[in-house]
Formats: C-alpha cells, structure tokens, sequence
C-alpha cells in the first residue's frame, strides 16, 4: 500500500528551494509519526533537501535516474537505498504500508497507484517555486483533525486522512 503524505499551503505550494516554505513542528511530529517504521520514498531533490541523510527508523528509499553515483552514501547507512526503478515500487510494497514523500515528480508518477493520502493544508499563503495540486476526485477523505494554533502554529491548519475510491 502507497500512502502519500505531505502539506501545501492555499495555492498547493509545497516548496521552495527544495525545502519547506513554512515552520510547524506539529506537522514534522505528525509526518514522523505516521512515517516511522515504514518504508519512505522520495526523490534525490527531496533527499538533497533534507541534507543528504536518512530519516531515522524508516527504510529511506532515494529515486535517481543515477543510482550509481550514490553508492559510496548508501554504504554509509543501513536504512538508505538508491534506485532508479521507480515503477517496480508499487508491486514492491503491495502487502506493506510505505508512503511518498514527495516531490513533484515522483507524486505525480506515482499517483495511479497510490492508495491513501495524508495532506496537511494550511491556511496561508507562501512564497515558492514547487506546486503539486492534483485531482482528488478518485479519493474519499474520511478523517479530518484540526491542528492546534499557538505561537509556534502561527497559521490555521488541519490533518487529513483519504483512501482511493473503491
């Protein structure tokens, strides 16, 4: 099973510069807890953004169309895997829950089969220059919880939960 996860702002920006535009370390809790103990996939930018290192108890899995030049890292770390077989990862994780990281690129070759999403929208608008703002008309939403705004949540913001239409 293919969960992709990730957070846009009004417009479905998702970042810029290969990082996150915005800062609510309840959306980085959240992200961790759904990701931990699952298989992660994400594109070298995403990888490269997150400044070259795996994210601890998870099977980091890093899409390239060059998977050779990073060989030297990959031995460096016992949860990270390069690969440039980016359509064998669906039947890869059929009987196993692993989510999708983003970015741009690898949500939307991706997409037809993924079959739950966790978006998290917040209710501002930020400055970037990477959008991912796809038909949702083939999921269902079936939770919603409301995130929580204080001095370090600045912005309204809410957690959502879909599934792929039978």
């Amino acid at each position: 099973m293919l969960i992709a996860i990730y957070a846009h702002d009004d417009h479905h920006l998702i970042g810029k510069d290969n990082q996150i535009p915005w800062h609510l370390p309840n959306d980085m809790k959240f992200f961790k807890k759904q990701t931990t103990g699952h298989p992660l996939i994400m594109g070298r930018t995403t990888f490269e953004g997150m400044g070259n290192r795996p994210l601890p108890n998870r099977h980091n899995i890093v899409v390239t169309h060059h998977p050779e030049k990073y060989q030297d890292l990959e031995k460096m770390y016992d949860n990270l895997t390069f690969t440039a077989d980016l359509a064998g990862l669906p039947q890869q994780f059929e009987d196993e829950v692993a989510y999708v990281s983003g970015g741009a690129e690898i949500f939307n070759a991706l997409w037809p089969k993924i079959d739950e999403l966790r978006i998290t929208p917040i209710k501002a608008t930020f400055t970037g220059d990477t959008y991912f703002d796809p038909d949702l008309s083939a999921f269902e939403r079936y939770d919603v919880v409301a995130g929580e705004q204080d001095e370090r949540h600045p912005y309204p913001y809410q957690f959502e939960f879909w599934r792929r239409k039978k």
